[in-house]
């Protein structure tokens, strides 16, 4: 199962049907170990503050999980170049992309000009590639959860903390997080992939 958005409705279905949880191959975008958050705040990552406690309550369940997080798709940045290429093809679908590509990459740049000078950042499509590819990432596994509230001793509302030791609960169920990836190689084949579809 593809994840890209807060886990809401996965962790309803868990809930309703919670022997599903041991069958559950799921890829999530979402979530930060050593990236800045990319919402209002500035450690929590968009789709976790949405439903931490949805995100905590399926990181906990059991489920094969695979964590496709900032930490990996802030390093596969679609540069300008893509979108010119799209472009030139000439179609109505190249300048479709392309457009869309150029909106997304001054966005970026304009939020964050020092993290996405290379580009904007492919959240879902890396997320979308490693649930077909998942050699493309390299992961580290540990007990994950997502803070479910702000203050001194509570850390702070969305944000998604690793124990991987087991320090504080060692009978936690793990989740493979994404930490390396092969930026190159996805970035080739997403842009030649998009490439075709705008012939």
């Amino acid at each position: 199962m593809l994840a890209t958005g807060p886990l809401t409705d996965v962790d309803a279905a868990i809930t309703r049907a919670p022997d599903i949880a041991s069958k559950l191959r799921l890829v999530m975008m979402g979530g930060t170990l050593t990236q800045p958050g990319n919402c209002w705040d500035a450690v929590a990552e968009t789709n976790i503050i949405q439903d931490p406690e949805a995100a905590n309550r399926v990181f906990h369940s059991g489920a094969d999980i695979t964590m496709v997080g900032l930490d990996v798709t802030h390093q596969c940045l679609l540069p300008q170049s893509a979108a010119d290429r799209w472009r030139a093809a000439g179609t109505k679908r190249g300048r479709f992309l392309a457009d869309l590509a150029d909106f997304s990459i001054k966005a970026n740049l304009e939020a964050d000009p020092a993290l996405f000078s290379g580009g904007m950042p492919l959240h879902d499509p890396l997320a979308a590639a490693v649930a077909l590819d998942s050699s493309l990432v390299d992961c580290f596994d540990l007990a994950l959860r997502a803070e479910t509230n702000t203050g001194d001793f509570n850390g702070v509302r969305g944000r998604t903390t690793g124990d991987p030791v087991g320090l504080v609960n060692h009978s936690m169920p793990h989740v493979h997080v994404a930490l390396g990836v092969d930026s190159g190689r996805f970035l080739d084949e997403f842009v030649e992939r998009m490439a075709e579809v705008c012939r």
